[in-house]
């Protein structure tokens, strides 16, 4: 202990009972009760302060939209409150990551952006190279949706066909043989039911 100190450096007197150690350091116990003193003060004075965030009502999401019923939604079966989403939010989140998903894809099998494929899509005319539909849009399934052609062995595309007609030329695996039978087929029945009719 330093024996030449006589006071802490706010007044109070150094003195073996006004002095306690804590982690190696002498500290001033009227300095230590003080500041308690204040500290609890302001906590009664300023309780919000005190509060979790998770106590303070929220009346929008980080991203700044409104939380009501119509836009959040609950993703846990258990209901916990962690479990609300941003409808707005995650359209958003979805919407980008769906862009990105498709811009990847695009790339990795066909080695085209989606500038590429509307271009070729516009050099149709917005129609079917097969049939000449023109009511598709890019979405996924068979109805009514646009699918990009590509030779299967070389990698190339080769156009944009509706769903009916990609499915056609995929399920006779490319093979201009089959589809020419296929026609002389159709046309030969085509005719017998002519010649019946007359």
């Amino acid at each position: 202990m330093n024996t030449e100190r006589t006071q802490c450096k706010h007044g109070h007197p150094w003195i073996p009972e006004n002095i306690y150690e804590f982690q190696g350091r002498l500290s001033c116990k009227e300095c230590h009760k003080k500041a308690r003193t204040q500290s609890r003060i302001r906590r009664e004075e300023e309780p919000s302060k005190r509060l979790r965030k998770s106590a303070i009502p929220k009346t929008h999401c980080p991203k700044g939209h409104l939380r009501s019923p119509e836009n959040y939604k609950q993703i846990f079966k258990n209901g916990k409150p962690n479990g609300l989403r941003c409808l707005l939010c995650y359209q958003n989140w979805y919407a980008t990551r769906k862009e990105a998903s498709l811009t990847y894809r695009l790339m990795k099998k066909y080695d085209m952006t989606i500038e590429d494929r509307d271009s070729l899509l516009s050099s149709q005319n917005g129609k079917c190279a097969g049939c000449g539909k023109n009511d598709c849009e890019w979405v996924q399934g068979m109805n009514n949706s646009w699918h990009i052609d590509h030779d299967h062995l070389t990698n190339i595309v080769r156009g944009i066909l509706c769903g009916a007609c990609n499915t056609a030329v995929g399920m006779v695996r490319d093979n201009v043989t089959v589809l020419q039978a296929l026609i002389d087929y159709l046309l030969k029945h085509q005719m017998k039911q002519e010649v019946q009719v007359r």
